[in-house]
């Protein structure tokens, strides 16, 4: 069946559409902090120089303790153990990847 452009506009024309325009009395608002309050927080957001060599030498402590009980892990598999994801390496037991390399 075949219907011409004509046909299908009448028929849109004969249906009436009901608009509906409904108003809620309760808004979500959101507040974005200026660049002004950003600067007043500047130390509690971000980190600092201070904390960056924290973390270095944290981690390099880490690692060293790592590679003293393990003796036989190279730089590499020591960061890899510590470090990554889905590791065998328990951090709540330091002695639990101890197996691996004996």
């Amino acid at each position: 069946m075949f219907f011409s452009f004509y046909d299908i506009a009448a028929e849109l024309v004969n249906e009436k559409q009901i608009k509906k325009v409904s108003f809620h009395n309760v808004v979500d608002v959101v507040l974005i902090p200026s660049r002004l309050e950003y600067t007043a927080f500047f130390d509690e957001i971000w980190w600092s120089r201070i904390d960056y060599n924290d973390f270095f030498y944290s981690a390099k402590r880490e690692i060293n303790d790592f590679m003293s009980e393990n003796p036989f892990t190279n730089l590499r598999d020591a960061k890899k153990m510590l470090y990554q994801p889905n590791s065998v390496y328990d951090h709540n037991d330091f002695y639990s990847g101890m197996y691996l390399f004996a």
